[in-house]
């Protein structure tokens, strides 16, 4: 196949299909000296380390927001300033970091106050229970 028939064959492939084949990149990885095994063995130790880092950066991002929002309730609602929020914050991470480490203990803390929190429940997720 000549240099024009191949442009033209890749011109009439979709750009979706454009990538090498799984047989062309094995024989590439092999000119190089990495086997299949190899790479199967990085790729998963790369997608590993990807996925740590992302849920790391996304659920220390998610605390975040929590923390702030119980500060910014407890502003509109009882009137904390700094002083206050500190406090909350210092002794609810308490908690979190201490005490709150399974769902069982979770909800026994809900239980104990009265309420649940059903996160599925698309508007009314926090709701008093019992008496």
């Amino acid at each position: 196949m000549n240099r024009a028939e191949r442009r033209a064959k890749a011109k009439a492939t979709p750009a979706y299909r454009r990538g090498a084949s799984a047989e062309e990149l094995i024989k590439q990885m092999s000119r190089n000296g990495i086997t299949p095994q190899q790479y199967d063995d990085w790729g998963r130790e790369q997608y590993q380390k990807g996925f740590n880092e992302g849920y790391t950066q996304s659920s220390e991002e998610t605390a975040k927001m929590v923390y702030a929002a119980f500060c910014l309730a407890a502003k509109e609602v009882f009137g904390f300033g700094r002083k206050r929020c500190f406090d909350l914050l210092v002794k609810a991470d308490e908690h979190v970091t201490y005490h709150l480490h399974s769902k069982d203990a979770i909800e026994e803390v809900l239980q104990q106050i009265g309420l649940t929190i059903d996160f599925r429940e698309p508007i009314d997720r926090v709701r008093e229970v019992g008496p």
